[in-house]
């Protein structure tokens, strides 16, 4: 169907909202300049829904609005809509968004609703950010229905957040998960345990995976169009951030994170990634390692190792610290070119290029240096292609199941790195496969 005459199909029907005995397909179709048959199917495939679909939700939408900002009772503003009966509204209102309208005037919560559709909609993408996290635990309410937005609506009407925190406002979490057993997607809303000092009847303890995640932050919104935004932003991430990226899903619990009450209107959205091509872990081990020195430059992300072979920054190192002997009288894992990275809720994140020398070792001008005393070190053999063993996301959770823990600095940050040794890394087997060292700090 022509954009022109489907606008005008759409301007009309905003026209007489209010007026179902001007909104029949019809007379739609009449506006338009088809028959009913092609008309009903040329609107589903340009809308997405059936006309009498999309002038519910409409309908609803505006109702819902007028609701939490008119002093009329309900049943006035959903007959000044065209609903005829008080009890026909609230049947259609709580299919529609899984609560009664009641409620929902009494909490004015975010409610999923439907704008006038547009050809032109903007959409701001989300900033997006890699992130390592540490698991923990949620105390959670499971879900019958695997509909987010009803999820939500039921939780934040009956205040759940405050009930879990016992008064205090904390950030909520969603997590969902698809259940292959059921078919349908399993989903539950909590907060970390830690803040749960509440009565929590009904919930239970949902562990939430460490390791690599993609953080979304939803483009700013206002109440009537933010459930919508976060729809628009998972679309985004699977239709163009995910094909693009070189990540793919990881099965681990997806979450969402926002506090209703601050009324920001404004999501987290967390999502378990690893690399496309998975190499495998083949050895995890505990080692103490003595005080060490690593000197090198700091960067915000990664790369920058084409710049360190050009420049021979590495044979500047070696060379400070008077040759790799130094370093392997002192630790067996030493000599190799470092990648060293610093993942912290304080800081942003910072990645560093270097080597690892004796704590004594002066620190050659033009670099910095950063000193590890009295530590420990968890560390992941990674076998695969070059290209597949730099993902390193399945190297925490493999520590800690062999009973690591991973240590965090004063900013609460955690450090790790990638050791490229000889010969396990420089000299491919048969296979065409290296051994990349992928090591973790963790308590001794």
């Amino acid at each position: 169907m022509s954009q022109i005459y489907l606008q005008k199909v759409l301007d009309y029907i905003e026209k007489h909202l209010t007026d179902d005995s001007a909104l029949n397909n019809a007379a739609l179709a009449s506006i338009a300049g088809y028959s009913e048959y092609h008309f009903l199917r040329l609107f589903r495939d340009a809308v997405g829904r059936t006309p009498a679909d999309y002038i519910r939700k409409r309908l609803i939408s505006e109702i819902a609005k007028q609701i939490v900002c008119s002093q009329k009772p309900i049943s006035e503003i959903a007959f000044a809509y065209g609903f005829n009966s008080k009890e026909n509204f609230t049947r259609a209102f709580k299919s529609e968004h899984g609560i009664l309208p009641t409620a929902f005037k009494t909490s004015n919560c975010s409610l999923r609703l439907f704008e006038p559709f547009s050809f032109e909609t903007r959409f701001d993408a989300p900033g997006v950010s890699l992130r390592y996290i540490e698991p923990f635990v949620l105390t959670a309410y499971p879900f019958d229905s695997g509909f987010a937005p009803h999820c939500w609506n039921v939780y934040n009407t009956q205040k759940r957040s405050l009930t879990l925190s016992g008064g205090t406002v904390t950030a909520d979490y969603g997590a969902m998960r698809w259940n292959d057993t059921k078919k349908r997607l399993d989903y539950y809303i909590g907060i970390p345990k830690e803040h749960a000092h509440g009565q929590s009847d009904g919930t239970i303890d949902l562990t939430i995976e460490g390791g690599l995640y993609a953080v979304f932050e939803t483009a700013p919104c206002d109440q009537h169009t933010f459930v919508d935004t976060v729809r628009r932003t998972w679309d985004w991430i699977g239709s163009h951030w995910l094909p693009t990226s070189g990540f793919c899903r990881r099965d681990a619990f997806e979450l969402e994170c926002y506090t209703e009450s601050k009324r920001t209107f404004s999501e987290t959205i967390f999502l378990p990634i690893r690399s496309h091509n998975m190499a495998e872990i083949i050895k995890t081990f505990k080692e103490d390692i003595p005080s060490l020195r690593f000197i090198g430059k700091k960067y915000g992300e990664f790369g920058h190792w084409g710049e360190w072979w050009q420049n021979d920054w590495f044979g500047t190192l070696e060379r400070a610290m008077g040759g790799t002997d130094s370093i392997l009288a002192i630790w067996q894992n030493g000599g190799g070119y470092v990648g060293l990275e610093h993942w912290s809720p304080n800081a942003p994140f910072a990645y560093w290029l270097g080597m690892f020398a004796p704590i004594d070792t002066p620190v050659p001008e033009g670099f910095e240096h950063v000193d590890f005393t009295d530590a420990a070190l968890g560390t992941c053999w990674i076998y695969g292609t070059e290209q597949d063993v730099h993902d390193t996301s399945a190297c925490v959770p493999a520590l800690q199941q062999n009973g690591m823990t991973v240590w965090k600095d004063a900013s609460g940050g955690t450090w790790s790195f990638e050791n490229c040794l000889c010969p396990r890394y420089t000299n491919p087997d048969e296979q065409g496969k290296i051994i990349l060292d992928y090591c973790v700090f963790v308590e001794k």
